[in-house]
């Protein structure tokens, strides 16, 4: 997350604009509460209480509200618009390789779901689905990008053994 201007605070409340939302559209707009701020170092985070417009941060408490992309706006904000998705004009930059996964375990089945939502939300070029047939797919743009997804997804989301169904 970027802050464009003003600054972010542990305990702001905050509106969340998905992606179609338009001026007094409510169906498109959540709210939430920042219950954390983090700033990236590679693989790891540095917890911080404020962080001030031109940086780049984490923000834990508003990802209930969100799906893969938007704005987050103060409360008492009344926002124009959100800002626009990503648009990949990239050859070959859509999700056109898949797998097929499931849980080692069935029982862990629910954890896998959760680590696939986390996925979805973490990789901006991957798409999960689950088929009427109950069949959990991955699509992403490469092997090396897959294999990415799926060494996070077994140690970071979901934290099961995961196996690539044939």
């Amino acid at each position: 997350l970027r802050v464009h201007s003003g600054s972010a605070k542990v305990g702001d409340a905050v509106k969340v604009l998905r992606p179609g939302y338009e001026e007094g559209d409510d169906d498109d707009c959540g709210h939430a509460q920042i219950t954390g701020l983090y700033l990236p170092h590679g693989g790891f985070r540095t917890s911080v209480g404020v962080v001030s417009k031109g940086n780049v941060c984490l923000m834990s408490g508003v990802d209930g509200s969100l799906s893969k992309t938007g704005t987050v706006v103060g409360a008492d904000v009344v926002p124009e618009g959100a800002f626009r998705p990503l648009d990949y004009y990239i050859a070959g930059g859509e999700a056109t390789v898949k797998l097929a996964v499931e849980p080692l375990n069935p029982s862990e089945l629910p954890k896998l779901v959760e680590g696939m939502r986390k996925v979805d939300k973490s990789y901006g070029m991957s798409r999960t689905k689950v088929e009427e047939s109950g069949e959990h797919l991955i699509f992403g743009t490469g092997e090396l990008y897959l294999d990415c997804i799926m060494h996070d997804l077994r140690s970071r989301f979901a934290g099961v053994e995961v196996k690539v169904a044939d």
